[in-house]
């Protein structure tokens, strides 16, 4: 049987029947040889044996075939050793292993040939940096986030590790942490975008096997605004100054503009402005333009106070009030007005020249120079003259010289200083009594009165004569009030009209009387008509009292306001006591005596949203006669409702090694109302599996879940409103109480009277003991004591001219007896100032007689803002006295450049370090305390002050 000499190309492991002494064969059919990438050294090379001898031996090698196919060699054989050589550098993360096909064949035989497979395998060496999926890493995250929160997610891979990567990080902000998944949390600090809108940090991936394999990243983390600044008014007082006038004819006024500011971006900077005061006279543009359009007339009301609404755009938006205060600048539009509508002097005929008669007087609504009034007659009077300044009539010449007239009426004008100058005049009667016995009056004086409501023709009174001859006839004259009186023959005073106390109260007649004798005797007397008041009044409750208000729930004892009315009556018909048409099972209560509206009971606004209370004002007359006012209270919602979930719990099934993404969304609803129902949502412990969102609920997973790792997770949400307060307090009146005649408020400490007090004639004195306790575990509590002093209604005390009086702040460096601030306070008489608290570290020095407030020494920073309380007292009855606060407050001066400790820094970086590599020293700076005198260096992210650096 004829043998073939020729052998299939590509099996290794098939050989046909070939004579095995014709057969060049190989130790192995498949050899495999590892090969380092970045080797171009010899393989090992391949050889056979030969099982003959005597026959020519002579091998040659060749390779003819590679897998996988590649245009150009990668590897080369030595046709004569067999040993095969590496061509090119070879990539592991490209190709990990080759199949290269050797034939063996006898060098003069066509027909004696072997082949074999040789497996190449690459061997891996650690030669790929850490790679980021991206050299620059933009996030944007809200600010405020807590501490743990996740910023943001890196992907680094290694191609020396198929593509995943076991190193770790690092980042040059200590702010920051990254975990060697890559996820970088919130380690510390605080995120407020007001003060830094970006940050920019470098984060390094090092190799787990070889520090010296590593890259880096950028990543610039920008801040998303989050509504957390109030509206800030930019003066501490806002005041506005307009003359008075009629301001509805033209269009409205410019006033001023109130600047509000908002340090938020966006609609959560965005500011509106609004007034909620029931003041019509003015407008408050949504721009914080201030117009004014009414009748301003300064002698009714000299000041207006309007309450401010600053609120922005965000969702809830935030808030803040102020209060502008509108001066009424005073314009001559006042009239002098005398005290009494005329005059009457009686005077004996035989007056000396220099002899005062009356003094007459009159004043001005108006102000300043527009309320200094000069006084003189309208014409030249014979045997009369006034004086300008003090109104005041005298004697010039012997009255029996002058005239024989019993009555001498006088007109005197009275006019203010002011441009253009205004006047008023005025009748004055002077009745000279005659020396001729034969006619006078019984009296020289008659007092009579009559009530109000009598009609027209009811007798007043009745003036009588003495005359010497009974056959004289008398005739009656009135000389002044003609319209308002007429007089019989008989000398009887009739009324004309139904006269009106309200209108006019006194009435002063002159009566002459004559008689038939030739030459007639005349005689003149007084007759003063006095008006007795009827109840014919209602109360009238005052247009400051507001219709709605607004109250806060779960407070007790709130004072509401003083709901105030008047009655033009006089004595017990103007006398008015309060009540309350439905106080709704006790929650309101009214001062009977005072109108102070308060409530007794906390208010629930998830009770009742509003109350219409209805106030009656009743007067003390016979009939009483009554008015309402009806006060719309709307409840102004607190946070007192905790979020509730809807489920007691949520499961959701998720399939393991699935991407990140959205896997369930969670809700909670709060029955509260506006920002007080915004629901915040956090796990209860942190975890780097899974993320929430923080407003909106919604759970995703950070990485792939591992099934045989945990087959279940369990995470706790809680939900929590951002105005949560953990701690709350109570405070109580525990002695001097035990009348119950006053309450106090667990929020803000206000202290009230509950029960009308009895009328005293001496001051009374009350000492109270306030205990105010934490809800924290142990429950800590604290004491003061409280003095207050019940006087007669007809004791006035000293009244400040504001309740916390706010001095720019103090500089923290400035000099010993630095001015802070002037106190005032309004009494009749004089009055001693001092400081009865807050002066505990001995920072001020107060004038007792000026009120003038002034430092001590130099005040530190770290003991501010405080408040101090001065006093007001009268030093003839030190029990008479007010109190004020004046809050202080201390500003940091930097005055003091940043210095470098030195003026040339060297620094050394190895060359072909990447451009993001960090260099291994910082630059450090040092400021110089001239508070304490000492150096501060400041170095890295560490330093208590911060410093930014660029290149210039």
């Amino acid at each position: 049987m004829e043998k073939s000499t020729q052998l299939p190309r590509h099996c290794p492991n098939t050989i046909s029947e070939i004579p095995y002494n014709e057969q060049p064969p190989f130790h192995s059919r498949e050899k495999g040889l590892p090969i380092e990438t970045n080797g171009r050294r010899p393989t090992e090379g391949t050889s056979d044996t030969r099982r003959d001898s005597g026959i020519d031996t002579t091998l040659t090698y060749k390779i003819i075939d590679q897998q996988p196919f590649s245009r150009s060699d990668i590897f080369g054989i030595n046709s004569s050793t067999g040993q095969i050589v590496l061509l090119k550098p070879l990539n592991y993360e490209r190709q990990k292993h080759f199949d290269i096909v050797v034939q063996g064949s006898v060098s003069n035989s066509s027909r004696m040939t072997s082949i074999t497979t040789v497996r190449i395998k690459v061997l891996k060496i650690k030669d790929n940096y850490p790679k980021f999926s991206q050299a620059l890493y933009n996030v944007s995250v809200p600010e405020n986030l807590p501490v743990g929160s996740i910023i943001c997610i890196l992907n680094v891979t290694d191609m020396d590790k198929d593509g995943s990567f076991n190193g770790y990080f690092t980042i040059n902000n200590t702010m920051f942490s990254v975990e060697n998944n890559g996820v970088i949390n919130l380690a510390n600090g605080e995120l407020d975008r007001e003060h830094t809108p970006e940050i920019i940090m470098l984060v390094w991936a090092f190799d787990a096997e070889s520090r010296e394999l590593d890259s880096s990243a950028l990543v610039t983390l920008n801040l998303l605004d989050v509504n957390d600044n109030n509206p800030e008014f930019q003066r501490q007082q806002i005041i506005f100054s307009i003359p008075e006038g009629d301001y509805t004819r033209d269009p409205p006024r410019v006033l001023g503009e109130v600047e509000v500011m908002d340090l938020d971006m966006g609609l959560n900077g965005e500011i509106m402005i609004n007034s909620f005061s029931e003041e019509e006279n003015f407008i408050v543009l949504q721009n914080g333009t201030v117009l004014v359009h009414g009748v301003l007339d300064r002698e009714t009301k000299d000041k207006y106070v309007i309450s401010l609404l600053a609120s922005d755009l965000g969702n809830p938006p935030r808030k803040n009030f102020a209060e502008a205060l509108i001066l009424i600048q005073d314009v001559n539009d006042n009239k002098p007005t005398f005290t009494q509508k005329e005059y009457f002097a009686h005077i004996p005929r035989n007056m000396n020249e220099g002899d005062p008669v009356i003094t007459i007087s009159a004043t001005d609504l108006d102000i300043g120079d527009n309320s200094q009034i000069s006084y003189r007659f309208s014409q030249d009077y014979t045997g009369f003259t006034i004086d300008e300044q003090t109104g005041q009539i005298f004697i010039s010449s012997s009255l029996s010289a002058i005239t024989p007239e019993s009555v001498r009426p006088l007109l005197v004008i009275a006019s203010d200083l002011g441009t253009p100058a205004l006047s008023s005049s005025v009748n004055v009667f002077v009745t000279v009594a005659t020396n001729n016995t034969g006619l006078q009056f019984l009296n020289s004086h008659y007092n009579f009165s009559v009530p109000e409501d009598r009609p027209a023709g009811t007798e007043v009174g009745i003036v009588k004569t003495i005359i010497g001859n009974r056959g004289t006839s008398l005739t009656y004259f009135l000389k002044t009030y003609l319209e308002i009186f007429s007089i019989t023959n008989k000398g009887q005073i009739i009324t004309r009209v139904m006269l009106d106390r309200e209108s006019q109260n006194r009435y002063n007649v002159i009566v002459e009387a004559t008689d038939s004798q030739e030459p007639p005797s005349t005689a003149a007397t007084m007759v003063t008509v006095i008006v007795i008041d009827v109840n014919d009044n209602r109360p009238i409750f005052s247009p400051m009292v507001h219709s709605s208000v607004t109250c806060i729930e779960n407070e007790n004892f709130l004072d509401i306001g003083l709901i105030s009315a008047t009655d033009v009556d006089v004595g017990d018909n103007s006398i008015v006591t309060y009540s309350l048409e439905n106080d709704f099972n006790g929650i309101f209560y009214i001062n009977s005596s005072t109108g102070d509206l308060m409530t007794k009971k906390a208010l629930d606004r998830e009770v009742a949203t509003s109350y219409d209370v209805t106030v009656v004002a009743k007067d003390l007359g016979s009939p009483p006669r009554s008015s309402t006012k009806r006060i719309h209270i709307t409840v102004e919602d607190v946070n007192d409702n905790p979020p509730i979930f809807n489920e007691k719990s949520f499961a959701v099934t998720v399939k393991e090694n699935e991407p990140p993404q959205l896997l369930l969304n969670i809700s909670a609803m709060d029955r509260d109302t506006g920002y007080n129902a915004l629901i915040l949502y956090s796990f209860t412990r942190a975890t780097p599996l899974f993320y929430i969102g923080h407003y909106s609920g919604s759970i995703s997973n950070l990485q792939p879940l591992d099934y045989e790792t945990a087959m279940e997770h369990v995470l706790k949400v809680i939900a929590y409103n951002p105005t949560d307060s953990q701690l709350r307090g109570t405070a109580t009146v525990t002695d001097g109480n035990s009348e119950g005649l006053f309450v106090i408020s667990n929020s803000t400490g206000h202290i009230f009277l509950i029960k009308d007090l009895p009328k005293h004639r001496t001051t009374v004195p009350y000492i109270l003991t306030v205990k105010v306790m934490d809800s924290g575990v142990p429950p800590l509590s604290a004491f003061v004591k409280v003095y207050i002093t019940i006087v007669p209604s007809n004791i006035s005390f000293p009244v400040f001219s504001t309740d916390i009086y706010r001095p720019d702040p103090v500089s923290d460096k400035a000099s010993p007896s630095t001015f802070l601030v002037q106190v005032y306070a309004l009494y009749p008489t004089f009055l001693l100032y001092n400081i009865t608290a807050g002066n505990d570290k001995d920072y001020f020095n107060m004038e007792p007689v000026t009120g003038v407030i002034t430092t001590k020494m130099a005040l530190q920073k770290e003991d501010f803002p405080r408040d101090i309380t001065i006093m007001a007292v009268d030093p003839k009855n030190v029990s008479i006295f007010s109190q004020a606060q004046v809050h202080v407050s201390v500003k940091d001066d930097n005055s003091f450049t940043p210095v470098f400790p030195n003026p040339l820094v060297e620094l050394t970086i190895k060359e072909k370090v990447g451009t993001s590599r960090r260099s291994s020293e910082g630059l450090s700076l040092i400021t110089n305390d001239a508070a304490n005198g000492q150096g501060c260096l400041e170095k890295g992210q560490s330093h208590l002050k911060r410093w930014w650096y660029s290149l210039i």
